[in-house]
């Protein structure tokens, strides 16, 4: 959806994004749990050494709720600022900051009225050529956080700007979506075959190994008494899938990983899992829809 970048149109854009994401779900239960986004910015963009950081604290928290996680920065105070009472607080925010430390805040909630909306703001991210947002919600809530971030800055600084004039130093921007899906089935039921017959047999069968695992009692009577009383159950934990990108004419190679896990152990067999991918919310609902239909098809 175009837009001319102000944070009126950028508001107007994520509400019509969660609906149109709302409709391509269809009929899979897809609940998101977090997603987030980082944006690599040419340092012109992000204007952090010659505007006042309080002023862009303030404007984080009154704006979207978020507050400086100062905890986190002044971890990283250096040696020499670790003297009580000889430098104030925002000098050494100050400090930490311009030696190149990311500037974090904490949450904060996102409020779309126009489509039911209350998402919590885990993180926010601002360093000298990256801003990042986690979110409990999905990537275009993510964004919508990280759009909102960068004016910020620059409302700081004294200059209203639109995103389709910061967007000119946005070099890249990545993706990762994690939701909780209730596929219908379960990751033991992505085996083969021949994989499913060994767990079903060999592990959890009545003679299996399953049975042969875990705490035994010492007495071998009382043992071979507990082991005819048990029953070995299997389930799969998580499946790890590695995708290597290259490009053909630069060199350039990069590593993406995709996920799927039980999120909660009660889950185990009955067909929800967590995925997680390294895609927008769109194209990972998409995603999971193309694996529903590989599955129950087969």
């Amino acid at each position: 959806m175009t837009n001319s970048g102000t944070p009126e149109d950028l508001r107007k854009a994520v509400e019509h994004s969660i609906r149109e994401l709302d409709r391509e779900r269809g009929e899979v239960r897809v609940r998101p749990i977090v997603a987030r986004v980082d944006l690599s910015v040419e340092p012109v963009a992000i204007p952090l050494e010659s505007i006042d950081l309080t002023t862009v604290i303030r404007l984080m928290q009154q704006e979207l709720g978020s507050r400086l996680d100062k905890k986190r920065l002044l971890s990283r105070i250096p040696s020499e600022l670790q003297v009580p009472g000889e430098i104030s607080t925002d000098e050494i925010v100050r400090s930490i900051v311009d030696g190149g430390a990311v500037l974090p805040f904490m949450g904060g909630i996102l409020k779309l009225p126009a489509v039911g909306r209350r998402t919590t703001i885990n993180q926010i991210g601002i360093g000298s050529q990256q801003v990042s947002s986690l979110v409990a919600g999905t990537t275009d809530e993510a964004l919508y956080v990280a759009q909102r971030a960068c004016l910020l800055l620059w409302a700081a600084a004294g200059v209203e700007m639109t995103w389709d004039e910061f967007s000119k130093n946005v070099g890249a921007m990545s993706f990762s979506c994690e939701t909780d899906v209730e596929l219908g089935f379960s990751l033991v039921d992505l085996c083969s075959p021949a994989m499913r017959a060994f767990l079903d047999e060999d592990i959890s069968g009545a003679n299996g190994f399953g049975k042969e695992m875990g705490l035994r009692p010492s007495d071998s009577t009382y043992a071979a008494e507990q082991k005819a009383g048990l029953r070995a159950v299997h389930w799969c934990n998580q499946l790890e899938i590695g995708i290597t990108l290259h490009d053909g004419v630069s060199g350039r190679s990069e590593e993406c990983k995709m996920f799927l896990s039980v999120h909660e152990r009660s889950k185990a067999n009955r067909g929800w899992l967590k995925i997680v991918s390294e895609l927008p919310s769109e194209k990972h609902v998409q995603l999971v829809q193309a694996l529903i239909r590989r599955v129950k098809g087969a």
